[in-house]
């Protein structure tokens, strides 16, 4: 998006600094595919997906372990969200703070590469089982 100036001559419009673009409308919010979902929620979502899947860890034999694949996706999937709302309210709110960026890309980078392998993960092993039902 365009960085607003302070006052624009043609259309005599001034920028009001407590509603920086981009704003929080609808538009933006769909636009970015961040705002969908409450932060508590996707919290919930994965504190439940990861807390799960290292019990189903914790607690079974190694060959259950691909019961453990549905929740770590989910929790994944969570921590995405939540990364991708922290970001975006750094973009709302025009703060630079580049540690916090390079911290929140890294923890959606983690997430996706978790999700995706504990999905790869989760679809081989129902394979496998489907193959020979007997290996459990």
């Amino acid at each position: 998006m365009l960085t607003p100036v302070r006052y624009d001559r043609e259309t005599s419009e001034k920028f009001d600094p407590d509603a920086p673009i981009p704003r929080r409308t609808i538009h933006n919010l769909l636009a970015t595919g961040v705002g969908q979902a409450a932060s508590s929620r996707l919290i919930g979502s994965m504190l439940l997906g990861f807390g799960s899947a290292i019990i189903i860890m914790l607690l079974t034999p190694m060959r259950w372990w691909v019961t453990a694949a549905p929740p770590l996706c989910i929790g994944s999937f969570a921590a995405w969200g939540v990364a991708s709302k922290r970001l975006h309210a750094l973009d709302v709110a025009h703060l630079s703070a580049p540690r916090k960026r390079l911290m929140f890309a890294l923890a959606k980078g983690a997430a996706t590469t978790v999700g995706v392998l504990a999905g790869l993960a989760g679809i081989i092993g129902a394979l496998w089982l489907l193959m020979d039902p007997t290996a459990l």
